[in-house]
């Protein structure tokens, strides 16, 4: 899709404005009227490209963030949404996949820069998510759910668990993640790039094959019961 650099520029006058508008009044108190009239443009202008100021801040995070797994991760590890997908914004990745073995990720590197980039935005999303922690949260859980869930079946590689446990075991990881990083933000002072401790920096995949692994063996030496 092809985007001219006339509306690239003035959806990044609108992101400015955005942020700095949130952080000195709160998201809360951030109106489309207030950001046009701050940029400088109409309220039919912002409508053209946004439809409502939460639509703003996930593109807000979409391009953002997709911007530092472009210039962080090889063209091969990107990952994209389907063009009709209903979490919008298919032209910027917002996820990579690191493949370093036979059923083996390294998700080490991709959260290292996603608790990165909302540290280094910290008074900017701790003033959206005193409004929008829920839908946002409900936003971002459903757009990582999709990723983990295939990680997962890249981790089983041909084995099988029920639909809905792999499904439970995406939402359980997911939930853990997204909730972790907007109460750490909102609510501690922690440095959000300590989420995951040094020790462990492959914490979320290595916790998803341990736990595949260990369901694995048992539902065999399951089976194994009932053939001796």
């Amino acid at each position: 899709m092809r985007i001219f650099p006339e509306i690239i520029e003035t959806r990044q006058v609108i992101l400015s404005a955005m942020k700095y508008l949130t952080v000195q009044s709160g998201s809360s108190k951030v109106t489309v009227q207030m950001l046009a009239d701050y940029c400088g443009i109409s309220r039919k202008t912002f409508y053209y490209h946004f439809s409502d100021i939460f639509e703003l801040s996930k593109w807000i995070f979409r391009s953002e963030l997709g911007l530092l797994l472009t210039e962080n991760f090889s063209e091969s590890d990107l990952v994209f949404l389907p063009e009709d997908s209903r979490q919008g914004y298919p032209e910027f990745p917002y996820y990579a996949r690191s493949i370093v073995g036979v059923r083996q990720l390294d998700g080490s590197l991709f959260f290292k820069l996603f608790y990165s980039y909302f540290e280094e935005n910290r008074s900017y999303y701790k003033a959206l998510f005193s409004s929008f922690s829920d839908n946002f949260s409900r936003y971002a859980c459903q757009l990582y759910g999709k990723a983990l869930n295939n990680d997962i079946y890249f981790i089983l590689g041909g084995r099988r668990l029920p639909s809905d446990a792999i499904k439970q075991l995406s939402c359980y990881f997911v939930n853990g993640t997204i909730l972790g990083l907007v109460d750490a933000t909102t609510n501690t002072k922690r440095d959000l790039r300590t989420i995951i401790p040094e020790e462990f920096p492959n914490l979320v995949h290595d916790a998803l094959s341990s736990t595949i692994n260990a369901s694995i063996r048992q539902r065999k030496n399951a089976f194994s019961f009932f053939e001796s």
